[in-house]
């Protein structure tokens, strides 16, 4: 996850996903995304890893 990009895109929360991503070394996740939706022209993502 470049920070530059991340900041330039106006993305929040780059280093809790850069940690999270560091946690999860080489294991083999699925994901799955559970709700996206954007209520007041704001965007929410929710998502799982198994």
């Amino acid at each position: 996850l470049d920070p530059g990009k991340a900041e330039r895109l106006w993305v929040g929360g780059r280093p809790a996903l850069q940690v999270l991503a560091g946690a999860a070394g080489e294991g083999r996740y699925t994901g799955g995304l559970l709700f996206d939706e954007a209520p007041y022209g704001v965007g929410y993502f929710v998502g799982v890893w198994r």
